[in-house]
């Protein structure tokens, strides 16, 4: 489901488009890059080999390559490599 959120200060249109799960996020990327309009979208394949996730009691860092999952669990995160 995607909802309209706002618009960028350019004019364009921002979704906000939650999945319940994504089983191949690189074919969602190019999938959504295809469309006439998409300026960009919020997957970030193959742009860091470092990912920081936090909240408000602890900082988790996942490097690319790592197939340990156990960091985000306490997240409730569902961990996909790619």
């Amino acid at each position: 489901m995607c909802e309209l959120e706002r618009r960028t200060v350019n004019g364009d249109y921002i979704l906000d488009c939650k999945f319940e799960k994504i089983l191949d996020p690189k074919k969602l990327n190019r999938d959504l890059q295809s469309l006439v309009g998409v300026v960009e979208n919020g997957l970030f394949i193959n742009l860091t080999k470092r990912v920081l996730i936090s909240n408000v009691e602890q900082v988790k860092v996942m490097e690319k390559g790592t197939k340990s999952k156990a960091p985000l669990a306490s997240f409730g995160i569902t961990y996909t490599p790619f």
